[in-house]
């Protein structure tokens, strides 16, 4: 047996058994005051209209002008809860948006189609959890089964929470408006000591990017130093354990001599074969230097909040392990942010300046990702701007003398503003050049390579949102 297949069919059948117990009948044989407690249910969620306005971008290799699109999302999740240990969470989330790329851009589609709302529906939450101790106690947490959002950088507006929110070998990013978490299918366990120091430990299963089913361990700690400082940080054995290995570790077979070869440089030295499985690491910190003078965390206008001030920070090297001659340089493989708060004395709930640097010398693109083994993953992408003639987005070419663009696309910029309007009404506003991507329902013209790559592209995003 495979090392961890014992746990991914543990993990399969706890969901299994966890669900029939939730949906599961009270047996005639007792009577009311054998029976369990009842469920309670606790609903929340939010329904947001957003709008944005991008000055600039590209896609597929080609520079797009100004563009205005709307999306509406809706989250509904309920918590069922049994008494003061078990609970079940669970909900839906789903966006209705346009394309971002204007019709009349897609060739010939754009001649014949109308253009329509893209719906997308998808599970929000989904997981059991099991709670132990009490808040006050020095030892407390919880146990969870299923799939579960999760976020360990609470500063992090948009740029940052690096390790879930990335690849390995490619090291790829990505960004979502006023949506810094991650959804993570498998078991935790989340633990306290002495009210202060934090630490999920996770194995989950890869069920967003190809190669699915993975398995994964990664561990995550938090703690405070007094009311100034908060360190944290985290590794992540990614794809530990293959669900299939030519999958994780692909190889290729030599026309000539039937022969098996690295995935890449197949006629070079290099006899690497590479891999999408890798260590990722991550370090951070917040310093709140208000603390040193007394407690900030008033909400009278005019006096300091509990977020202004705030200088925080965040480093992570997406594979700890060179790999031939792609991955050779460990600092090219370092996404590093830093941010601060602005003081703005309770007129907003926060402003968060970021600033990223992440030196990768190839496009931020996925698309080998989730691309059949046949095309060499994990390989770096070229570029999509290798087939458009006059594109400047290419890599270094030495055959055609084309130089690497993707050594100038490596700073990333944010602001991001909140105001609550009560406590059930919120409005987010952005400015940023992050790892957008566009979307479009065909195909043929999706771009998984980031959209915003100089400083002529960027985007502004405004955000109404209901909270209950």
């Amino acid at each position: 047996m495979k090392p961890f297949s014992f746990f991914r069919s543990l993990l399969g059948a706890a969901l299994i058994c966890g669900t029939s117990l939730a949906h599961a009948e009270t047996p005639d044989s007792l009577d009311s005051e054998d029976a369990p407690e009842a469920f309670s249910i606790v609903p929340h969620g939010f329904a947001g209209l957003q709008s944005f306005r991008v000055a600039g971008y590209k896609n597929l290799g080609v520079d797009r002008g100004p563009q205005t699109f709307n999306n509406s999302v809706l989250n509904f999740t309920f918590d069922l809860v049994s008494g003061k240990r078990l609970t079940i969470r669970s909900g839906i989330e789903g966006y209705v948006t346009f394309s971002t790329v204007p019709y009349d851009k897609l060739g010939n589609v754009g001649r014949t189609e109308v253009a329509a709302p893209l719906w997308s529906w998808y599970m929000a939450q989904a997981e059991i959890a099991y709670s132990f101790g009490e808040a006050d106690d020095n030892f407390h947490g919880d146990l969870g089964v299923g799939l579960f959002p999760y976020k360990y950088n609470e500063e992090a507006r948009n740029l940052g929470e690096y390790l879930f929110r990335s690849g390995t070998y490619p090291g790829w990013l990505s960004t979502t408006f006023d949506w810094t978490a991650t959804r993570l299918t498998g078991a935790r366990f989340s633990s306290t000591l002495f009210n202060k120091w934090h630490n999920d430990v996770m194995l989950t299963t890869e069920m967003e990017w190809f190669p699915f089913y993975d398995l994964s361990l990664s561990w995550v700690s938090d703690l405070p130093v007094g009311k100034v400082l908060d360190l944290g940080a985290g590794v992540d054995f990614a794809r530990i354990s293959p669900a299939k290995e030519e999958y994780t570790t692909p190889q290729v077979t030599e026309a000539t001599n039937n022969k098996t070869v690295p995935s890449y440089y197949m006629k070079g030295a290099d006899t690497t074969f590479y891999t999408y499985s890798g260590i990722k690491a991550m370090a951070r910190a917040t310093f709140d230097p208000k603390a040193i003078f007394g407690d900030f965390n008033g909400k009278k206008l005019g006096t300091l909040g509990k977020n202004d001030g705030k200088i925080f920070g965040e480093v992570a090297v997406l594979g700890l392990q060179n790999q031939g001659t792609v991955y050779n340089k460990v600092t090219q493989r370092m996404p590093m942010m830093v941010g601060f708060n602005l003081p703005t004395f309770n007129l907003l709930d926060v402003v968060a300046i970021q600033m990223e640097y992440y030196g990768s010398p190839y496009p931020n693109d996925y698309i080998n990702q989730i691309a059949f083994v046949s095309a060499g993953v994990p390989i770096p992408t070229k570029g999509d701007g290798n087939s458009v003639a006059d594109s400047k987005y290419t890599v270094a070419d030495s055959a055609s003398g084309r130089p690497n663009f993707y050594t100038k696309d490596n700073v990333k910029w944010s602001i991001y503003a909140r105001r609550w309007m009560g406590p059930h009404l919120a409005i987010v506003a952005q400015a940023a050049r992050d790892h957008w991507r566009t979307s479009t329902p065909y195909a043929q013209f999706r771009d998984t390579e980031e959209a915003l790559s100089t400083s002529k592209h960027w985007y502004m995003a405004f955000k109404i949102v209901s909270v209950w």
